[in-house]
């Protein structure tokens, strides 16, 4: 038997070739031909990348100061000062017993400082300054008698003013001359006053009468009780 001859015109049947389909458009697919163009894999988008936007900073909204100085009162401190003062106190009195028979010796020191007591020559007085000596002596109104003496030719008085100043009056007993008022001061043992350049020192029951420096005189003296 012959075998038939292939028609001029047509294609080998598909049996004939291994691995291969046909058809009227076909195109050869398989492992050594890759899927046409448009069909089968299509590759993935490109990823869509957002730029970064750094966050805006908002600074806060100033406000200023209050020009106003607000007043605070200072704090009370606390003070032991009167717990103090009040010990100071007690310790002074305790002492001043101890050392000197009490505030009542003390006291009366210094009642005897202002206001001395008479020498052993003349009493104890507290009659007003004779007026017409008082008038000679600064601001004498109302002034006191200290004390008063008398020599063999004048007469001495001492008196106080109500200022606390202490003045020496000398004069003639017998009036032939005006009398002199002289600032005076207690010494420890009597009086003494200036009328530069004479100077006159009461003392021992006597007074001294000196020039320069230089005693001039010199007088025994006796009590004047009631001097006018």
């Amino acid at each position: 038997m012959t075998p038939a001859r292939p028609t001029p015109g047509r294609t080998t049947p598909p049996s004939s070739r291994t691995g291969t389909t046909v058809g009227s458009d076909a195109h050869p697919t398989g492992l050594l031909f890759p899927p046409p163009a448009g069909t089968g894999y299509t590759p993935p988008s490109p990823r869509t990348t957002t730029p970064y936007t750094p966050p805006t900073y908002t600074p806060p909204a100033y406000t200023p100061p209050d020009p106003t100085p607000v007043y605070r009162p200072p704090v009370a401190k606390k003070s032991n000062g009167c717990a103090i003062s009040c010990l100071v106190v007690a310790g002074g009195f305790a002492l001043l017993t101890f050392l000197g028979g009490g505030v009542g010796a003390i006291l009366g020191a210094l009642d005897e400082a202002e206001d001395p007591k008479p020498t052993a020559t003349a009493g104890p007085t507290s009659a007003a300054c004779p007026s017409r000596i008082a008038s000679t002596l600064p601001s004498g109104k109302g002034s006191t008698l200290v004390e008063a003496f008398r020599t063999q030719d004048h007469r001495i008085t001492l008196c106080r003013t109500k200022a606390g100043k202490l003045y020496y009056y000398g004069e003639f007993r017998d009036g032939r001359e005006a009398g002199i008022a002289m600032p005076a001061k207690k010494t420890s043992s009597g009086y003494e006053a200036n009328n530069s350049p004479y100077r006159y020192v009461i003392s021992d029951g006597a007074v001294s009468i000196y020039k320069s420096g230089s005693r001039i005189g010199h007088e025994e003296l006796s009590p004047e009780p009631s001097p006018s």
